[in-house]
């Protein structure tokens, strides 16, 4: 996979644009539509990204930007991952809102 330092740098710029607002989680659907090419380099693209530190497995399909995923990151790759309309709810919820008194 060719990429010169410009692409490099306009590819991670919107990584970050698209994770930042999704509390730095992107799906690898997301990851591979940024990419430098579709199918199989785009892919290579992603675990090279991993291996770089640049991005952390948080779920099957979902990535953490720049760190390791924290347990609100892991929620909110979960609900992106279950599609449109997704949200978490009763004790996942409670738990990332730290609402810790009501969590047993």
């Amino acid at each position: 996979m060719s990429v010169d330092s410009d692409q490099r740098v306009g590819l991670l710029a919107e990584l970050r644009r698209v994770a930042g607002g999704q509390h730095g989680v992107i799906t690898s659907e997301e990851l591979l539509a940024i990419g430098p090419q579709p199918g199989s380099r785009g892919r290579r693209f992603a675990e090279r990204l991993v291996c770089e530190g640049w991005l952390y497995p948080v779920l099957g399909g979902a990535y953490a930007v720049g760190a390791s995923p924290s347990d609100w990151q892991t929620a909110v790759a979960a609900v992106l991952l279950s599609g449109p309309g997704s949200a978490l709810s009763h004790r996942s919820a409670a738990r990332c809102q730290r609402f810790s008194d009501l969590v047993q």
